[in-house]
């Protein structure tokens, strides 16, 4: 017994006759033991009421592998490295967080920063495909959660990385972490840069038939950019007392896109008219941010915990751009020689302040509540200039000078209630009101919409023996037309193709319910999402007068996605097992008839 000396009997012989012994009493040990360590192996995944952990460090492969690479592995995520995007279960829009906090940077530039952040920091990845009421209803595809590691220890911690590669031209980046932790202040920092030359190709056909001809527009647009994007995050954690901690985060964010290339136009508009032209593009596309925020973490006791958070967002993009269409071969009196200038300026202020409330009731309920509040400021003016007997004009067609202004309020209740050892039960109810004002000199109120949505969810979970577990999950989400989806600018493809914004957008609502099964290490989830509205990029509208197409995002009539995700582990011998994951997807979607 621990705690107790060993005893030892005398000698004795064994017979057919009863043994008898006196009674034995132990003697108290006068050592000291040890401490006793007690481990236990956690999953690789755990499936929550409302979300799927992904525990980081419990995968071997993880070992040396950057946070996009881990996400790469996850069920139902899918990273597409040539176009910077992430999907999950077959649906773009997903949002990102790292510790409690939404990443506010372009989708392109978050994938290139998560390529560039070692998986050694990371604890956990949440992937939250029904996110719950305490979140913001924007993004119907869910939400990426990272949770970085504690570092307790005092003392610098680091790590520093780079990368390498070829893909028709050169590809190359690094990173840097370091953090700093004391008895109450902690200090971090971390900066990647990425450099890309990936050779991007738009090719354009477009046939029409009017009185028996066919006509037709085609363009080949080989683009060889080249691409810098800087990431920077630098903050300080104090603890001024046992239950309140203040935190400073500054991010910065530069991306500069910068080409200089050719391409090939020809249009057949008649049976004996046709033309050839070569267009001579340089364009520069430079977006700047800068995001301070403030937050407060303070808890009243063990059941009451209160934060919050202030942020103040900058964006800036300067996209000038010179196009030069000459004549090759064909109708002279179509095109001889065509000079476009464009200038784009766009200046972005946003102010954002939330606050969330955490009351635990008892073992079996506990409350959360919040309201959140944002203010945005934009402005967008885009002058396009021709070339006309060598003076340059104006062109008031493609000329924009757009300002809008957003204002949102939200409010959220939800409740987490465990009836029994083996049901949990999350429901939430979610406000959010939107009032946004688009504006330009010729129409004052282009846009002036007031809004106001329910956001409802219901998480269900019960466990059941053998580590058996059935979950289901109802959220309603929206999708806001973003301000490069609203704001009038211009970007020529060919001399007859462009690409506009559309300030007709309606947002998107969607319904998603999603049904889960996990045995063990086995996972299964079917999902279904009816989107009204859906918002769609580069849908092509058609001006038959002058024979030119326009393409801009369009809200479609409708869309439906079914998605299964599998994931399941293979144990070949006692040392090699292997993860599986499959995603299958159907989508079927309506556009609006024009």
């Amino acid at each position: 017994m621990i705690g107790f000396q060993r005893y030892f009997s005398a000698p004795f012989e064994t017979d057919q006759d009863p043994i008898r012994f006196e009674t034995i009493t132990l003697q108290v040990s006068l050592e000291e033991m040890d401490e006793v360590d007690v481990t236990a192996r956690r999953p690789l995944f755990e499936q929550e009421i409302d979300r799927l952990v992904v525990n980081v460090q419990r995968s071997i492969t993880s070992s040396g592998s950057s946070v996009l690479q881990v996400l790469e592995k996850s069920p139902g995520v899918q990273v597409n490295r040539q176009s910077n995007t992430l999907s999950m279960s077959g649906k773009t829009g997903v949002r990102v967080m790292i510790n409690d906090k939404f990443v506010q940077l372009p989708i392109d530039a978050v994938v290139q920063m998560l390529d560039g952040m070692s998986a050694a920091n990371i604890e956990q990845i949440e992937l939250i495909t029904t996110p719950p009421a305490r979140y913001d209803a924007e993004g119907d595809a869910g939400i990426i959660h990272i949770k970085m590691k504690e570092f307790t220890a005092l003392g610098t911690t680091g790590t520093v990385g780079g990368n390498l590669g070829y893909n028709q031209a050169e590809t190359l980046g690094g990173s840097l972490n370091i953090s700093r932790r004391g008895n109450k202040l902690a200090l971090y920092l971390d900066y990647s840069i990425h450099y890309d030359r990936t050779e991007e190709n738009w090719i354009n056909e477009r046939f029409s038939l009017t009185d028996g001809f066919m006509g037709e527009v085609s363009s080949d647009n080989i683009r060889k950019p080249a691409t810098g994007v800087q990431n920077a995050r630098a903050g300080m954690e104090v603890q001024i007392s046992n239950k309140t901690t203040v935190g400073l985060l500054l991010t910065g964010y530069q991306r500069l896109w910068d080409t200089s290339d050719l391409s090939d136009n020809y249009a057949r508009f008649s049976p004996t008219s046709s033309l050839s032209t070569e267009m001579s593009v340089r364009e520069t596309n430079r977006w700047r941010q800068g995001i301070v925020n403030l937050s407060l973490d303070h808890e009243f006791d063990e059941n009451k915990t209160l934060n919050v958070d202030v942020d103040y967002l900058y964006y800036k993009n300067d996209n000038p751009s010179f196009y030069e269409n000459r004549f090759i071969e064909g109708d002279h009196s179509l095109l001889n020689r065509e000079e476009i200038d464009v200038t784009k300026e766009t200046p972005i202020n946003i102010r954002v302040s939330k606050l969330d409330y955490r009351y635990v009731l008892s073992d079996a309920f506990t409350l959360e509540t919040g309201v959140k509040g944002s203010l945005s400021e934009f402005s967008n003016k885009v002058i396009v200039s021709d070339l006309i007997d060598n003076v340059w004009v104006e062109n008031d067609t493609f000329t924009q000078d757009a300002n809008l202004s957003e204002k949102t309020a939200a409010g959220y209740l939800s409740g987490n209630w465990t009836p029994a050892e083996n049901l949990r039960i999350n429901a939430g109810l979610r406000f959010e009101y939107t009032d946004r004002f688009l504006s330009t000199p010729e129409t004052p109120g282009l846009v002036d919409v007031q809004d106001g949505y329910l956001f409802p969810s219901l998480f269900i979970q019960k466990n059941m023996k053998n580590e058996k577990s059935v979950g289901f999950s109802y959220a309603r989400r929206i999708t806001r037309p973003t301000f490069n989806d609203l704001a009038p600018f211009v970007f020529f493809v060919d001399p007859n193709t462009f690409l506009s914004g559309n300030s007709d957008l309606n947002p998107a609502i969607s319904d998603a319910l999603k049904l889960d099964y996990t045995q063990k290490q086995w996972l299964v989830s079917l999902q279904y999402s009816y989107t009204k509205n859906a918002i769609a990029p580069f849908q092509p509208v058609l001006n038959e007068s002058t024979n030119e197409q326009t393409y801009s995002t369009q809200n479609l009539s409708y869309f439906r996605s079914y998605a299964i995700n599998a994931s399941f582990p293979l144990f070949f011998t006692s040392w090699w097992e292997m993860r599986t994951n499959f995603t299958g997807t159907y989508q079927e979607f309506k556009t609006v008839s024009l």
